[in-house]
């Protein structure tokens, strides 16, 4: 006969028991294993980041971060080579004066009081971004100016600052700021827009995160600095590492040479180790300005190796070669658009310079521009002249020269609800039927109004 077994002596029943124990052991801990996993796993992609980071919004670059600004260093031939427009001002001081107000020297500068334009209020502003959990603090101190992203999780706040280290615009629209990590340049994701009175995200950061990774590259520098040598330490030891703004040096060449020979030469009345644009033919001198004005894409050698008199297509490669391309704020081809119209077309020495004294702050100044077009063109010429009084003979630019939006670069106040496109001169100047209706409807409505009693 079989013998009995009882509960307690039962090896299937045991073996149920020590697998109900397992299951509810796994139940329990698994979960707490796995929060602990993904802690550990975060806390050591934050720690090589710098930076404890529970939510993931603040970003920080890695100090092995292989996005960096190494392209940026320019040939060790040009180093010290560069001096500014101040070496330039002991024998240009007429040109030197009117040069430095203009939005070509001022597209960079260091972050000082002088150069920031922004409005930090009484010292300290607070900024709310699009994430209830982040907002951040624009700081004027005493030593200088800083952005803070501010992260509030869990009844804590977590706290990361840059300091402004160099200012990119002329503050004409706005400005950006950078700051520096070693050898890297890297974009701070708030900027100031003058047209909005206000601080806002720049171009393509999102307003969930602090994001502090954006590299500043070759293409962004090479039009916003007459020299920069990323190289660590600088290829001249330090002195002009540097060279801020557009300046004097990018349309006439290396200063270095020329300035010394002049100092030793006093009495020498031609220039010398010097280019004056005007010599070079019509393409070479658009050529210096297609540096910045022609939407190149990439670099085919090294970046501030252009000198005025060589090719622009030796050194850089060009975005869209379509005369009808989407205008762009840091991708307009307006040498190709001057290009297309009749204008350039029928005048064999035309060039940026008709128009433009680069010497002297001109921008907003549509009367003189249009008084520029009356070196060629009458202005009982105008289809619409026997309609409108003299005083049209200022608005040749509004008529022939659409403003155009770019879509493509909004600018969005959160605290105003607003977005600012960047506006823009369409350089393809031609007869706009609807421009010219506008503004003849707009001058007819003036005439009105002054002859109302």
């Amino acid at each position: 006969m079989a013998e009995a077994t009882t509960p307690g002596n039962n090896p299937d029943s045991t073996w149920a028991n020590r697998m109900r124990v397992v299951v509810f052991v796994l139940a329990i801990c698994g979960p707490i294993a796995i929060a602990l996993a993904l802690i550990w796993h975060q806390q050591g992609a934050d720690d090589e980041d710098g930076f404890v980071n529970p939510m993931r919004i603040i970003l920080l670059p890695k100090p092995d971060s292989s996005t960096n600004a190494a392209n940026l260093n320019a040939p060790s031939s040009l180093a010290g080579k560069f001096l500014g427009a101040q070496a330039c001002q002991e024998c240009h001081e007429d040109k030197f004066e009117t040069f430095t107000k203009t939005s070509h020297h001022l597209t960079s500068a260091p972050a000082t009081k002088a150069s920031i334009t922004a409005d930090f209020g009484n010292g300290s502003i607070l900024f709310k971004s699009g994430n209830p959990a982040l907002r951040w603090r624009l700081e004027s101190r005493n030593d200088g100016f800083y952005q803070t992203a501010i992260v509030s999780s869990n009844g804590k706040e977590y706290e990361h600052t840059e300091q402004i280290d160099l200012v990119t615009g002329s503050g004409k629209l706005g400005q950006t700021y950078l700051y520096r990590k070693g050898s890297q340049l890297f974009q701070l994701p708030i900027s100031y827009v003058r047209q909005l009175s206000d601080w806002v995200y720049s171009p393509g950061y999102s307003d969930e995160l602090a994001d502090f990774r954006r590299p500043v590259k070759a293409d962004c520098l090479v039009c916003h600095a007459t020299y920069f040598d990323n190289s660590v330490p600088p290829q001249d030891g330090g002195a002009n590492h540097i060279v801020y703004g557009i300046s004097c040096e990018r349309c006439h060449g290396l200063g270095a040479d020329h300035v010394e020979f002049h100092r030793q030469n006093p009495e020498a009345e031609t220039g010398k180790h010097i280019a004056n644009p005007s010599d070079f033919p019509r393409n070479r001198q658009i050529d210096i300005c297609g540096q910045c004005h022609s939407g190149f894409q990439a670099f085919l050698k090294p970046p501030f190796s252009f000198q005025p008199g060589d090719s622009f297509e030796e050194y850089f490669q060009l975005g869209s070669q379509k005369a009808d391309a989407e205008l762009a704020m840091h991708a307009s081809n307006q040498a190709l658009r001057l290009a297309k119209s009749l204008c350039f077309q029928n005048s064999p020495e035309m060039t940026c310079t008709t128009c433009h004294d680069p010497h002297v702050l001109e921008s907003g100044k549509l009367a003189s521009f249009s008084h520029r077009c009356q070196q060629c063109h009458e202005s009982d010429e105008c289809g619409l002249s026997d309609r409108l009084t003299k005083r049209f003979a200022d608005h040749c630019v509004e008529c022939h020269m659409p403003l155009t939006v770019d879509t493509k670069t909004p600018f969005h106040s959160s605290t105003k609800d607003e977005t600012y496109y960047p506006r823009m001169w369409d350089h393809a100047m031609g007869i706009y039927p609807k421009l010219s209706r506008e503004k003849l409807a707009e001058e007819l409505q003036h005439l009105s109004q002054r002859s109302d009693p």
